[in-house]
């Protein structure tokens, strides 16, 4: 995925499914959006009840992570949202996915500095786990 209107084509999903995770808003974690694509991964409309101060640091969060993908040649994400990825087989939380990639990312010796460097990386390490035999797909 890349340009385009991308971000739209997210499913939305009120429950997503349990072996699913909540990313943090990170530039870092809407890579993995951007290299899963709308198989992996959905998004849940953010809960309208969020008092003023807690709105603006999501505006201020949002900002901040757009910027990162814009420097990445990545249209902005859309606010409003929580995004979910399916975790891989053998990967029972996030940071255990976060840790793989870092180790992944030093063991091949890389130093991704941008965010196009980032993607690379994390689209190495990362399509196998979901392409594999024995990997999850969204039909299961």
């Amino acid at each position: 995925m890349g340009a385009g209107h991308m971000w739209r084509d997210f499913p939305i999903r009120s429950n997503p499914p349990h072996d699913w995770c909540l990313l943090p808003d990170t530039g870092w974690d809407a890579l993995k959006l951007v290299v899963l694509g709308t198989e992996h991964a959905c998004r849940r409309p953010r809960a309208s009840h969020e008092s003023v101060p807690r709105k603006k640091d999501q505006e201020g969060t949002d900002q901040d992570l757009n910027a990162y993908l814009r420097d990445g040649g990545i249209e902005a994400r859309p606010s409003g949202f929580e995004w979910f990825i399916q975790l891989p087989l053998g990967f029972s939380t996030g940071n255990q996915l976060d840790e793989h990639l870092n180790q992944e990312i030093m063991k091949r010796d890389w130093e991704p500095r941008y965010p196009t460097d980032t993607l690379q990386a994390m689209t190495a390490i990362l399509r196998p786990l979901y392409e594999g035999p024995g990997s999850k797909t969204t039909a299961e």
